[in-house]
């Protein structure tokens, strides 16, 4: 189905014919939408300062534009979680790391699109981006740093493309001729063992949703419909 692909380093593979990728700021926008039709107001561009408490329980969120009194809250902020809940007291073992991906022109030989690769072999993984283009990152190891959320580095570092390139050209050889175009970094909310804390936490009303440890995208509808359970019904169905 690959015959491009070198495998000979490789001793197991899961095949998954009906996985996919998704856009992730057009899904984002969807959900966002479909929250207004429900009903939900989304104050976009404001900063939450602190969390508020009695002591015991929730009693509101400071903001920028000023404090929203609630007696529930849930904190969904990724790399921000971590200080947010310190405001009430909360120590959370989540860390900030920053991961970084690089856009490539893809050469002749492989000018269709390709599977996506999870390569745990090669220390990689790449998809389709865009016609002739394909996305690459690496994983773990020096390529992923500790940062702070508040001021970190957008582009790539100027070794990260041919780092890049070089991993994928291990599971895919012709990729060794590809052409960087352009890349950008991201944040991870990573927890000590890369599975997301969920649940109540700390002062009555406070539910926390974080450290997904880049792996929560396609968990987010399912985590949300178990928190508003949560909140709604006690208890997750």
């Amino acid at each position: 189905l690959q015959p491009w692909c070198a495998v000979d380093d490789i001793q197991s593979v899961a095949y998954e014919p009906h996985s996919g990728y998704a856009d992730a700021p057009i899904a984002t926008r969807s959900m966002a939408d479909a929250a207004e039709r429900a009903g939900a107001e989304i104050f976009e561009w404001t900063k939450t300062v602190r969390l508020l408490s009695d002591g015991t329980r929730i009693t509101g969120v400071e903001t920028d534009r000023g404090t929203i009194a609630t007696s529930h809250v849930v904190l969904a902020a990724g790399p921000w979680s971590t200080n947010l809940a310190a405001t009430v007291g909360v120590d959370l073992p989540v860390e900030t790391i920053r991961v970084q991906i690089a856009i490539f022109h893809r050469p002749r030989e492989i000018s269709g699109p390709h599977f996506v690769f999870l390569d745990m072999a090669a220390g990689g993984f790449t998809r389709p981006w865009a016609p002739g283009r394909s996305m690459i990152g690496v994983g773990g190891g020096d390529q992923h740093d500790p940062a702070d959320p508040d001021a970190f580095t957008l582009g790539n570092d100027p070794e990260f493309p041919d780092i890049a390139k070089d991993v994928m050209a291990r599971r895919i050889p012709a990729m060794a001729r590809a052409q960087y175009l352009h890349g950008h970094a991201g944040l991870y909310d990573m927890s000590p063992d890369t599975h997301a804390l969920l649940g109540r936490i700390g002062p009555e009303g406070l539910i926390v949703a974080c450290g997904f440890s880049g792996a929560g995208f396609k968990k987010g509808p399912a985590v949300g419909q178990c928190l508003a359970e949560l909140i709604v019904d006690g208890s997750p169905t």
